[in-house]
Order: structure tokens, then sequence, then C-alpha cells
């Protein structure tokens, strides 16, 4: 549905925003869009904000037997391929701060996590397909720093709802437990969210971040779990909180050294760590 709808803005448009929920399949419409890329003769690429996601994209392609270069930190790069996948971070410092490599050509270009596109790094990345389609994927359309996604993009393409994926049976039933409700009561707001230091000063407080391991004891001591906090010391005082009544956790944050969030994530997925708060 998303891919005719696509076909359809296409006709008139040239910077789509795509809207879809986590979990409902952003990863295989890039797949199928590379697909049909490479079936008419067309450059494709793709790059997202962080290495999990291109890690997940490179795996997908590569199941799906569609071969790809890559951008990404020190790994050799094989400009030739018709499909390159990269982050957004090695592309800007590599295609213009350092401009170690020319851009990828690209007839596509799908920019993953698109709520990042407020960015320096992402407006230039962007500007410099003026030619191409360029697609963006978010599940939240709104820009990390409050700028208005319509300076990347001039039109939205919608998505099926949390909802509507629930009720057709494709994502799991969510349980809400409420058990401690804190006081935001005059906390600013900014680019659409709290003001990170007040909500922090409410939040990281010994008896809400307890609470969360007491509740949690409660419903679910035998799943593994992702606690996501409102700030860097949150974060970090909630899994000593876990690690202090013998739950094997562990904190991640944007500056988690690459090698400690590989070794963090594989020990997270391997169940040696059952929470994993960031």
């Amino acid at each position: 549905d998303i891919i005719e709808k696509l076909v359809i803005v296409a006709q008139a448009h040239r910077r789509i925003l795509v809207t879809m929920p986590t979990g409902s399949g952003k990863s295989l419409v890039a797949l199928a869009i590379a697909k049909r890329c490479l079936e008419n003769n067309k450059r494709f690429l793709f790059f997202a904000p962080n290495r999990e996601i291109v890690f997940q994209i490179s795996k997908l392609f590569r199941d799906n037997g569609i071969d790809f270069g890559r951008i990404l930190g020190d790994e050799p790069h094989d400009p030739t391929l018709t499909v390159q996948i990269a982050t957004i971070q090695s592309l800007y410092s590599k295609g213009f701060r350092r401009k170690t490599i020319d851009m990828p050509r690209a007839d596509v270009v799908i920019a993953d996590e698109a709520a990042h596109g407020g960015s320096d790094s992402w407006q230039k990345v962007i500007s410099s397909y003026p030619e191409a389609f360029v697609v963006g994927m978010t599940a939240t359309p709104v820009a990390k720093n409050g700028v208005g996604l319509g300076i990347c993009f001039d039109t939205l393409v919608k998505g099926p709802s949390i909802s509507d994926l629930t009720m057709d049976g494709w994502l799991v039933p969510a349980k809400y437990y409420v058990p401690a409700i804190p006081d935001l009561t005059g906390l600013r707001v900014q680019a659409g969210d709290y003001v990170e230091s007040e909500l922090e000063s409410r939040m990281d407080k010994i008896q809400l971040v307890g609470d969360i391991c007491e509740n949690w004891s409660r419903v679910a001591k035998d799943r593994k779990t992702l606690v996501f906090a409102c700030s860097v010391k949150h974060s970090q005082h909630i899994a000593e909180q876990f690690k202090s009544i013998g739950v094997p956790a562990a904190h991640l944050d944007g500056k988690t050294p690459d090698r400690e969030r590989d070794r963090i994530v594989g020990q997270f997925k391997a169940g040696e760590i059952q929470v994993l708060s960031n």
C-alpha cells in the first residue's frame, strides 16, 4: 500500500516524507524500493543515523540477494555498486568534511529516522541530490530540534496506525501500567517536548526510580526489558538500581563507544543482560 502511494505521489513530488509506526515495516519498504531501482537500472542510497539500523538493513538486503557498498567508519567502500548503505555521520564526514570520497550517485535516496532532518549535516547531504527522489521515513514526523520538516520534504504519505496494525494482528497488543505518576506541573516545553534538564529534576528521584524496579519485579520480571529514560543520568541511575536488586542491567547513550555498544547489545540479545536502559 505504501509503495503504491509513493508511486502516485512521486508523479508530482521529489521530496516525500513517509510516516510509519515502529514495527510496521519501514525496512521492508526500503527493500522494495531498492529492488525496483535495480530492476529499472536506477542507483539507490539508504542512510540512517546509527550503526544498528545500518547493520539491520544490511542483513535484510544481504538475505534478499542484494549486493551493496557500505559507507561506515573505516570499512573499505566499493563505490561501483548500484546500492549504497551509509550512516549519515560517515556520509557527511567523508563526503563533505574530509572529502575522502565522492558522494555516491543516486536516483532514489532513503533517509531513515527522518525526524533528524533539521540538522545541518542532513540538509547538506539531501541538498546534494537535487534531481533524486528523496524519501524520508520516520515514526515521528517532528524534527528533533523543533525545525519544521517542510525544509526537507514537501508532501506526506501516511502509513497504517498502531491501532490498525494491532487489530490486523501485525503488532502485539500493548499493556500499559502506570503505578506512579510524577508531578510535571509547570515544566517548560521546547521543540515539542519537555526541557530535558527540568524533566530530569522531576523524574530522577530515588522514589520514582525505585518504583520502576519494584513494579517491574511485580509484572515483568521474566521478560527482557528496554527502558527509555529522560536523560543520561536518569538512565544510569535506573540501570544501577536494577543491578542493586540482582538483575543483570546495562546503560547505553549516544556517547557510548562503538565497541562497548556492540558488546552490550550482543549481551542483551544473548540474554546475558535482562534490562537495557538508554
